[in-house]
């Protein structure tokens, strides 16, 4: 009575959750009203009332009757139906860890695995499980011990609601919901110790739905096998899917799971018999018209569990977990119609055969192959290849010196006798590929004479040759563009040097062998032992511009932009094709290698930009605009990316412009170009500002330097040479210059905004940028050169409050940045805005806000806006008034504020950094100003290097 909640309300939010889970369709909202059935659940559980211990089951019962119901809708993996479960299982699971086992989830296992096989028959040990619950533990901590006892029996007793299956009205929705809730549960790696002893019945269930004739079944069997693969052999620890760490041996695997070893070989069986058209008694229990291709479904995912197992090491052939049976019956899978199962049949095989077998198993296959062309079956001899292939790839490496000796001579023999494989080529093309791709791999680990192979590249040589293969109606047949690649591959595999490479090939109307071709120049040129250390040949760039015009095919364009992007002897062949580069550049397919070969493009320019000028001004705007507007930190990696190594093969513009005279276009493209390197070196990704450093150390100092030394040295170049640069003023004075006072000018609140936008560029050390704007833009005004006087007011904008603000710098004998049109510079408009904001802080205090009671607390950007009117100030201070000068209302107004500001800070606690800035403009205040807090802290601007 003395309760918030009743038992009645408990559980009427309950079945409001269970409700909101099963009807609703939005993501977030499964997610969110999961997590509250969860806690909600897991707190029930605890609970020694029986009324309320029984409620999850009754939620569950009330689930599972919803996947029973045959008119249950299907949405994708079943929307929040497995939530549910989730929700209930992972609160018991929770609970359980301390008290001894699950009640809820072994009835769940074994309904839900009833529904999605009707051969389903639940073992004693997956009915009741050993364990005790928190009602039952809690009867040595209350005198009421029959309420825990009841508690207790509350789950043996039978549900409510009686499960009906009508398998043959709708059966497939239910098995279809079954199927998605047993994989979420499996997906969840909470409930891994709860349900991994029901992995081989899960794996049973899975293979039999694939053997039904509904797609939406096979479609959520697909779903599951993945999932519960991953389970059974090994989580996946590195990024290859073939790697042997990935994966455990046949012997292991079936030692955990023996009941999957005879319900696998038998399914295989039956399923290859039924395949050949052989009636097996009994089989058809559920589905009476099972079709062959249907059936290829389940061998094909119980050939993918045998492939990621791996060949044990020692094996008796008498134990009844052997890999033997299986081996002659993944053998008959070479006759099968679906390429893919032949293929995933080649790959199970390396884990069935033990490596020293494989050279007599190996040869037995070849023999195998007729001596002739007379094939009854083109399917059952390229998957007697494909094993055979498949077999040397996997266990070459682990065969021994004699047992290699043993297989070359075997294989010269038998393949001497059977060279009519690669004679006809144009009989079937997947074969033919298929044999020269496993004549290459033998060629490659020294297992094919010196003869063949040379017969097997004059064949390959006599495919590309031959102009009826690569006419429209040939290109058109199955596996005939693998079999153009692949004699490509096998005629360049050996080219060391680009004479043994036929160039001729690069006119081949198929795209396949151009872009083999392409990759083997590639190789050849970038290879460590290379006569041309990476250089292009003249004859070759020009051979290859051409192609730039014509080329249509994405991957060879992409293969040739990286090819003229390596250094190339003068004139580069690329020299007036600027107008197709810039069409390649808007390419989304072929724009990063565009970029980078357009950089390479404008270093060839220098050479000639004499004679060229008026032609590189405008490449050159074009380019430095482009490389700015993809440098920002929201553009994607790859073209950040693309912009810093564009930059990099355009350095020799920076160097020349750097140390010669130059035109006015030069120069103002330079300084944009090194306002970009300030951006990338605060780039987030290591790899671009590893290439932006190259740049500043090959222009600059020569020598390797440091990424910070590269960000000083940039600064100091710019300001020394590119001080009168609009572009430089406009970079400075955004990192002096808030964008925003928002922050104090509305009600700041500790907590975090839902739903609020990152920073693109987490890597920015935005202290350190503005304390370096700060040093160059002081030491720019208080200048006095002829060069920069002579060029006159800079006329810039910078964001301000969602406008662009005016801004005039003035250099030389009186610099002054002033804003437009008012003329107010901009000392007095800072001066307000800080006034502005600390009006706003004694404000929020004296209401009692807790954000700003300490310099801890201050929110990070109103800390970063602080520091930079600050230094800001510092940097604008004009020069004080001589004595002989007249003190204007301007200027008094000034002194004023600046009194009243200096007066504000006394009342806070500022971050140390803030009083160091303080005392740093008050040694540069027209009048000697004693900041608060600041008479200890050194003279300088820089106190900290980051924050």
């Amino acid at each position: 009575q003395d309760s918030i909640l009743n038992i009645g309300q408990i559980g009427r939010i309950g079945t409001l959750l269970v409700d909101v889970l099963l009807a609703t369709k939005h993501k977030g909202a499964i997610e969110k009203t999961y997590l509250g059935l969860e806690l909600l659940c897991e707190r029930l559980l605890r609970s020694t009332n029986p009324a309320l211990f029984k409620l999850p089951r009754q939620w569950i019962d009330v689930m599972l009757q919803r996947v029973s119901d045959a008119k249950t809708g299907v949405t994708r993996r079943s929307g929040g139906l497995p939530f549910g479960f989730l929700a209930v299982l992972g609160a018991e699971a929770a609970h359980s860890r301390g008290h001894g086992g699950s009640l809820i989830t072994p009835l769940v296992m074994n309904s839900l695995l009833a529904l999605a096989d009707p051969e389903y028959t639940p073992s004693s040990t997956n009915i009741q499980q050993p364990m005790t619950t928190s009602a039952t533990t809690a009867t040595q901590n209350t005198k009421d011990s029959h309420i825990a006892m009841d508690a207790t029996q509350a789950l043996d007793q039978p549900t409510s609601h009686t499960i009906h299956l009508d398998v043959a009205s709708g059966y497939h929705l239910t098995q279809i919901h079954a199927i998605n809730v047993l994989r979420s549960i499996f997906k969840a790696k909470a409930l891994s110790g709860e349900v991994d002893h029901f992995l081989p019945h899960v794996l049973r269930s899975v293979v039999r739905a694939y053997s039904s004739p509904n797609w939406s079944v096979r479609n959520s069997a697909t779903m599951a096998f993945s999932v519960v693969v991953d389970r059974c052999v090994r989580a996946k620890r590195v990024k290859e899917e073939s790697s042997h760490l990935n994966s455990t041996t046949f012997q292991q695997f079936f030692a955990t799971m023996p009941l999957l070893h005879p319900f696998l070989l038998a399914h295989l069986q039956s399923s290859i018999r039924i395949i050949s058209g052989e009636q097996v008694a009994g089989h058809a229990q559920t589905f009476q018209s099972t079709s062959a291709q249907v059936q290829q479904s389940s061998i094909y995912a119980i050939l993918v569990l045998l492939s990621k197992l791996q060949p044990n090491q020692l094996e008796d052939p008498a134990s009844p977990l052997a890999s033997g049976p299986f081996i002659p019956i993944v053998t008959q899978c070479a006759s099968l119609s679906n390429f893919m199962v032949r293929d995933m049949a080649a790959r199970a095989l390396v884990a069935l055969v033990p490596t020293d077998s494989v050279p007599e198993f190996v040869l037995s296959l070849l023999d195998s192959v007729p001596t002739t062309p007379k094939v009854r079956s083109h399917n059952h001899l390229h998957g007697v290849l494909l094993q055979i292939f498949r077999l040397l790839q996997g266990h070459i490496n682990a065969l021994s010196r004699p047992h290699r000796v043993a297989l070359r001579q075997g294989l010269h023999t038998r393949l001497e006798e059977r060279k009519w494989l690669i004679a006809r080529p144009d009989r079937c093309p997947p074969i033919t590929a298929l044999v020269l791709e496993m004549f290459s791999y033998l060629q490659s680990v020294d297992l094919l004479e010196p003869a063949t192979w040379t017969q097997v590249v004059q064949v390959s040589s006599s495919i590309l040759a031959d102009k009826a293969l690569s006419q429209p109606n040939i290109r058109a047949t199955v596996m005939h563009p693998e079999l153009i690649q692949q004699a490509c591959r096998v005629v360049t595999s050996n080219a060391r040097d680009l004479s043994a490479i036929p160039l001729a090939l690069l006119d081949h109307p198929m795209y396949e062998a151009r872009r083999a071709t392409l990759k083997a120049l590639h190789n050849s040129l970038t290879s460590a032992d290379s006569s041309y250390s990476g250089v292009l040949p003249q004859d070759l760039g020009v051979r290859l511009a051409s192609m730039l015009s014509t080329e249509t095919h994405h991957s060879c364009m992409r293969r040739i932009l990286a090819l003229l992007s390596l250094p190339v002897a003068p004139p580069h062949p690329c020299l007036g094709m600027w107008a197709r580069l810039e069409e390649l550049r808007k390419d989304p397919s072929a724009r990063e290698q565009a970029l980078v070969l357009q950089g390479t493009v404008i270093a060839a320019y220098i050479a000639q930009i004499t004679s060229r000028e008026e032609e590189f001004s405008r490449m050159i705007h074009d380019w430095v605009s482009v490389i700015s507007a993809l440098s920002l930190a929201d553009v994607t990696l790859g073209l950040r990316t693309a912009c810093g190594q564009s930059m990099l093969a355009a350095s020799p513009l920076l160097a020349h412009a750097a140390s010669q005279p130059c035109s006015p276009a030069i120069m103002q493209a330079a300084a944009k170009t090194w306002v970009v390197v300030l951006r990338l070196l605060q780039d987030d990704d290591e790899d671009i500002r590893d290439v932006i450093v190259r740049l500043v150390s090959s222009v600059l100092v020569k020598v390797a330097i440091q990424e910070s030394q590269a960000l000083e040295k940039v600064f100091q170049h710019l300001t020394e040479r590119y001080s009168w640069s609009s572009d430089y003023w406009e970079f400075l004075l955004a990192q002096l210059v808030p964008s925003s006072l928002a922050t104090f000018e509305t009600q700041t609140h500790a907590s975090t905004v839902l739903f609020d936008v990152e920073e693109a560029n987490f890597y920015e050390e935005r202290i350190l940028l503005i304390q370096l704007a700060s040093t160059h833009a002081q030491t720019m005004l208080q200048q006095s050169s002829p060069s920069s006087s002579s060029t006159g007011p800079i006329h810039i904008t910078v964001p301000r409050d969602g406008s662009r603000m005016g801004l005039t710098v003035t250099l030389g004998h009186a610099p002054s940045i002033n804003i437009q049109p008012n003329g107010k510079s901009l000392y007095a408009f800072l001066l307000e805005d800080i006034q502005k904001a600390f009006l706003f802080i004694q404000q929020q205090k004296a209401q009692g806000g807790t954000v700003w009671a300490s310099w801890m607390s201050f929110p990070n950007d109103a800390f970063v806006t602080l520091y930079q009117i600050i230094l800001a100030l510092a940097s604008s201070s004009p020069p004080p008034p001589s004595s002989s000068t007249s003190t204007s209302t301007t200027t008094t107004n000034i002194l004023q504020t600046e009194n009243a500001t200096a007066q504000n800070f006394s009342s806070f606690e500022l971050h140390p950094l803030l009083h160091h800035a303080l005392r740093f403009l008050g040694s540069h205040s027209r009048t000697p100003i004693s900041w608060p807090h600041t008479q200890d802290l050194p003279l300088s601007r820089q106190f900290l290097t980051s924050f």
